[in-house]
């Protein structure tokens, strides 16, 4: 067993699990089976965030560090209602990000950030 984060005492293979669930060269399905081991045992830890809804955040898919499913557990962790994954001119977390949010119980709000000919200048588009 260990503690992690000062908060969680968990097995090996729940350590296992919060490693996978951000790892890039495994598969969404991977990360996904990870991420549903993890919310079965996994109650929010985290002081929770000041607002309730995240819509500006990158995955690794674009330029942010961390894979759609980590991303949601985080959001998960923190008490927020809903998140917006809005990555850098593609769509390719978002069907990850939403299962990560019938898995974790965060509403997903589909998003992508498009950049423009005009420094400066970016344009985000949130779909119902």
């Amino acid at each position: 067993m260990t503690v992690w984060k000062d908060r969680h005492t968990i097995g090996e293979k729940m350590k296992d699990d919060l490693t996978l669930i951000n790892d890039f060269r495994v598969s969404m399905d991977e990360r996904l089976a990870a991420a549903a081991r993890i919310a079965d045992g996994f109650k929010p830890d985290l002081e929770r965030a000041i607002c309730e809804v995240d819509l500006h955040c990158h995955s690794f898919c674009s330029d942010g560090y961390y894979s759609p499913s980590n991303k949601v557990f985080e959001a998960y962790r923190r008490g927020l209602a809903a998140l917006s994954i809005a990555d850098h001119d593609l769509f390719d977390g978002q069907i990850e990000t939403l299962k990560a949010g019938e898995i974790f119980g965060v509403e997903i709000i589909p998003a992508v950030e498009f950049y423009t000919d005009r420094p400066g200048i970016e344009i985000i588009g949130h779909f119902p």
